[in-house]
């Protein structure tokens, strides 16, 4: 229902804006657990894809919103410790992947507005989630853990953008960002007890994207001659 919602939401901004940009991206997350530890070992950063398209209907001359369609990667890798030395294990990784719906105004700054600034919300749907222990360079745990926590999270997301114009209407962007989860991904875990972790993901992105229709400027500039 929720992800209805916003697709109407979507499409009447869309339907109802003067100037379109759309693209695709592509990119690295770097992204890890806040909160308790999980499976008893120190969270450390994990690596990620993420690639997604481009909807930004324009609102006014230096402002926009920002949709997006993403798949990420995303999930923890545990830091070395003496219980995993222990044991023998040398690597313990949670493997998440979502369906996320970012939502941002996009602020246009600087020297012919080539840079920006991005804030917002995220509303994810949980696809996939695993659990891998590894021991001697081989998987002797790869289990399905998506039971375990929720199906779906939300975000904060915030970041700092440049557009490269290619031409008048075709653009290269690199787009970082910082998403910050709000909500306890975690239910009742099954090995030890209810834990807290929430979200945390640094996103590197390159995109194309291409402007669709006239400038609002350009408009107002035929209609005066």
């Amino acid at each position: 229902m929720r992800a209805f919602v916003i697709l109407i939401f979507l499409l009447t901004t869309i339907s109802s804006s003067a100037q379109l940009t759309l693209g695709v991206k592509g990119g690295i997350n770097y992204s890890k657990f806040n909160g308790d530890e999980f499976y008893r070992v120190e969270n450390a950063i994990k690596t990620g894809a993420t690639f997604g398209l481009i909807i930004e209907p324009k609102l006014a001359k230096h402002f926009s919103l920002k949709f997006e369609i993403n798949y990420d990667q995303k999930g923890t890798n545990t830091a070395e410790s003496q219980w995993m030395a222990y044991v023998g294990y040398t690597n313990v990784s949670a493997n998440f992947i979502y369906l996320s719906l970012p939502i941002m105004l996009k602020v246009n700054f600087g020297q012919k507005g080539i840079f920006y600034f991005n804030t917002g919300f995220s509303y994810s749907f949980l696809f996939k989630a695993n659990y891998q222990v590894k021991q001697g360079g081989k998987f002797i745990v790869n289990s399905d853990i998506k039971s375990s926590y929720n199906s779906s999270d939300i975000s904060y997301v915030v970041g700092l953008g440049v557009k490269i114009p290619l031409t008048p209407k075709l653009g290269v962007i690199i787009d970082p960002r910082y998403a910050l989860g709000l909500s306890n991904i975690a239910k009742q875990d099954p090995y030890f007890k209810a834990q807290t972790l929430k979200n945390s993901t640094l996103s590197v992105a390159i995109g194309l994207v291409v402007q669709l229709g006239k400038n609002k400027e350009t408009k107002d500039k035929n209609k005066d001659e």
